[in-house]
């Protein structure tokens, strides 16, 4: 759920982009401003325009992956000004690389400095109003359900910084009682529709494990009645599936295909995961040798964390990670202790958070063991207990795993099993090179700014 749309931050950004960039012009060869020694009226020549145009989408990219586009309330004026200094570095930095390596005519450099610094205020001044008009609006919610069922949804509500959410109250079956927990029950099922309307409802959240509840809820709403209210369901396993189903008539009759064949794209996307791993591998082996430095100097072990996972077809393979656990503490690394797990070495938590500690699996990666979107490799241990309680876990290992995934930019070390496996089956059925995209951009983003898995 967003509460801002990406797409017009992004198209004023771009605006406020070049509004900076035609003023520059104007102040440049109307008076001496600045650093600017003297009146001088200036031309780009079509290079030169092109290479400060190609900045546009380095600078639209640079917002996205601090954040821009994922708002939140609490971000203070200085991280604000920060990511306008941020995104002008590298801009500026980008223009003059541009330029030497294609041998265009430099542009002052002072031209470029003084379009920056005015497009950095722009987005200041932008970017501080916005979070403003934020700060000043409650998203109001509520929830469907039975509250006895729904402490899970509550409490990641309770902890949702991103934007301002005043949960109503709830909507509980009929006959469930009055007890809310720490929301009060609103009505029941039948009454749905007249709360969303006289309670002006932004969104309504429906929580349950029964597809027959849902279906249930869904048939009393009125979507004729209200526009702008969105509705959400937590979706089964089951759901997920059956989601954007393809289907073919035979006479009368619907058919709904769920086993959408991807194989094709699967191989294609092989073919590149080869290309790129290799790649990456050349330009980030000094980075590595680095890493590998520290860990060794800092912590007393090897460098590379070894282990066995469970890959495509449940077949086993060697997982290569930079070591981030205190070496005493390996033979127990699954048990969790939380945040402030006292097994994980200073270096550890720092690469963890980075996600630099994933760097050594481009070598799995170059194997054929592993791809860089995809499920997470799991242990034995998992996997035995996955198809114990789960029809549909079975599909996760129709793949080979990832270096990171669906699940891992939208969930972190200590997110519950049953939510990945929710995220690994969409992949899994769902799966486009534009999701490819979506996700290698997602991942930039939290090591960029060290949150996330």
């Amino acid at each position: 759920m967003k509460h801002l749309h990406r797409v017009p931050c992004a198209l004023l950004d771009t605006l406020l982009f070049l509004l900076a960039f035609f003023l520059t012009q104007k102040l440049r060869a109307l008076s001496p401003l600045l650093i600017f020694t003297r009146t001088l009226e200036y031309n780009y020549t079509v290079p030169q325009l092109y290479v400060v145009l190609s900045a546009l989408p380095v600078y639209i990219l640079t917002l996205y992956i601090t954040g821009n586009y994922e708002e939140h309330i609490n971000i203070t004026p200085v991280q604000i000004f920060l990511r306008s200094l941020l995104a002008s570095g590298v801009i500026f930095f980008w223009i003059l690389m541009a330029l030497y390596l294609f041998e265009i005519k430099i542009i002052p450099r002072s031209l470029i400095f003084v379009h920056l610094l005015i497009n950095a205020l722009f987005f200041f001044i932008c970017k501080s109003i916005r979070i403003s008009r934020l700060r000043k609006v409650d998203y109001r919610v509520i929830i469907v359900g039975d509250p006895l069922k729904n402490g899970k949804l509550f409490e990641s509500i309770r902890k949702f910084r991103s934007f301002p959410i005043l949960v109503e109250g709830l909507i509980t079956p009929e006959g469930t009682g009055e007890y809310g927990g720490d929301h009060r029950i609103l009505g029941n099922y039948g009454e749905i529709n007249r709360i969303i309307t006289e309670r002006k409802i932004n969104a309504v959240f429906i929580a349950s494990d029964s597809s027959e509840e849902k279906e249930r809820i869904i048939q009393k709403i009125q979507y004729g009645i209200y526009g702008a209210t969105r509705i959400y369901a937590t979706p089964t396993n089951y759901e997920i599936l059956l989601s954007s189903p393809q289907y073919i008539r035979i006479g009368d009759i619907p058919l709904i295909r769920i086993n959408k064949s991807t194989q094709n794209l699967f191989f294609i996307k092989r073919a590149a995961d080869g290309i790129f791993s290799l790649m990456l591998i050349l330009l980030l082996l000094p980075l590595m040798a680095l890493v590998a430095l520290l860990i060794v100097t800092t912590s007393r072990g090897p460098a590379i964390f070894r282990q066995n996972r469970i890959g495509k077809d449940q077949k086993v393979f060697t997982i290569f990670k930079f070591r981030t656990m205190y070496r005493e503490f390996e033979d127990r690394i699954y048990q969790a202790q939380g945040k402030g797990d006292p097994r994980i070495t200073p270096v550890g938590r720092f690469l963890r958070k980075s996600r630099l500690d994933e760097l050594p699996q481009l070598f799995n990666i170059i194997r054929g063991d592993m791809s860089f979107i995809g499920p997470r490799p799991l242990v034995e241990k998992e996997v035995r207990e996955g198809l114990d309680t789960n029809i549909w876990y079975k599909e996760r290992f129709s793949i080979l795993p990832g270096l990171t995934g669906l699940a891992q930019v939208h969930g972190d070390y200590y997110t519950d099993a049953e939510e990945k496996m929710k995220y690994d089956l969409w992949y899994v059925f769902h799966y486009t090179p534009f999701l490819d995209v979506s996700i290698l951009f997602r991942t930039v983003k939290i090591v960029f700014l060290r949150s996330g898995s």
